[in-house]
């Protein structure tokens, strides 16, 4: 397979998956760019940056899991797994626990 062109890309690749992974690598560069040059980090670059990431996980999930067949998939399924029982255990480590009373 030949590299013919950014147009080309969009047909060898499907205007979808073509158009996310440029959405994916323009994005990245860009933020990546903003933690370069920021001397702080406002509200919405969080907001950007966790929306981001979650972009990321999902593009990879996908791919892994319905996109791909055979090893890739179990190891997709393994990932998207680990990731989900990471997400939920950081949550009830920072939401989920009840203050402990003191002892008088």
């Amino acid at each position: 397979m030949e590299f013919d062109g950014l147009a080309d890309t969009f047909v060898q690749q499907v205007i979808v998956i073509a158009g996310s992974n440029f959405l994916l690598t323009f994005w990245w560069a860009g933020d990546v760019i903003l933690s370069w040059v920021a001397k702080t980090t406002p509200r919405w670059a969080w907001i950007q940056r966790i929306a981001l990431h979650v972009f990321i996980f999902g593009a990879f999930a996908i791919t892994d899991i319905i996109l791909r067949g055979g090893t890739i998939r179990a190891l997709g399924i393994v990932f998207t797994v680990a990731i989900v029982l990471c997400f939920l255990v950081r949550m009830y480590l920072i939401y989920g626990q009840k203050p402990q009373p003191q002892g008088v």
